[in-house]
């Protein structure tokens, strides 16, 4: 009797070249589009971090001039310049329950320094910056055609910039209307 000789083959335990090869591309090619969402999700994030401090900027330029401005008396109003009495009692709103306010004697105005990008009071010979408009922001007035509401319109950025541009626009009922 013979012996035959089992014929299984032996096949190495390990892994071959090409093997490897093809889990490493494909490792690869799920690793660069990850990579590729990560960069165009921080230009997004980025991009919106920018309006939205354009827009916190804004609504802060126009919650500055509504304290200045609502309780006051109007008398004069032009694209970039209010002349106003503000009450005696200022920033506080006036107590008042069946009489008139009582107003400072002095006029105030507020106007916008396009050359050095702020917005300026001028109160009693005295000039206070009150705001810093950033590049490519501008602020400017429009009283109604009652003459009972000033508007106050910012806009700002540029179509260029990545943040693109912006425009708010604000009303201001007056308390004690210009009488025209």
């Amino acid at each position: 009797m013979t012996r035959t000789q089992s014929s299984t083959s032996t096949m190495p335990w390990g892994t071959t070249l090409i093997e490897v090869l093809v889990v490493t591309s494909i490792f690869l090619l799920l690793m660069s589009m990850i990579l590729g969402f990560y960069i165009y999700g921080t230009r997004a994030t980025s991009r919106h971090e920018g309006i939205s401090e354009s827009y916190r900027r804004a609504i802060q330029h126009i919650a500055r001039l509504e304290t200045y401005l609502a309780f006051s008396r109007v008398y004069q109003v032009a694209s970039d310049y209010v002349v106003y009495t503000p009450t005696a009692g200022w920033p506080l709103p006036p107590a008042v329950v069946g009489r008139w306010p009582e107003y400072a004697t002095a006029a105030t105005t507020v106007w916008i320094d396009t050359p050095k990008r702020r917005v300026v009071r001028r109160q009693e010979q005295k000039s206070y910056s009150m705001l810093v408009l950033d590049r490519g922001e501008t602020i400017r007035f429009k009283l109604s055609a009652d003459a009972r509401v000033l508007v106050i319109q910012v806009a700002g950025g540029d179509t260029r910039s990545p943040h693109g541009a912006f425009s708010l626009s604000h009303s201001v009922v007056l308390e004690n209307p210009l009488s025209l």
